[in-house]
């Protein structure tokens, strides 16, 4: 399984700027998803939809950001 594939703006990275913007790109994303799905995840019914939802989207934001550490200290 190639990382490079599923997460293919970490695969981007090539120096040190560019590895602080991808960081702060996937914190951006999970801070503002976190709290529109935190917001959401309060309707009756369909709430563990978007508690769901938002579970998923820190964890792919979390580990593309490792994936990118990795890319730019050469290790994948």
């Amino acid at each position: 399984m190639n990382l490079k594939n599923i997460f293919p703006y970490s695969a981007q990275v090539k120096d040190i700027s560019t590895l602080i913007i991808t960081l702060i790109v996937y914190a951006v994303i999970t801070i503002i998803a976190g709290i529109l799905l935190a917001l959401l995840g309060k309707l009756w019914l369909i709430g563990w939809a978007f508690d769901l939802v938002a579970w998923l989207i820190r964890i792919y934001c979390g580990i593309g950001a490792i994936v990118a550490i990795l890319v730019f200290f050469k290790l994948i």
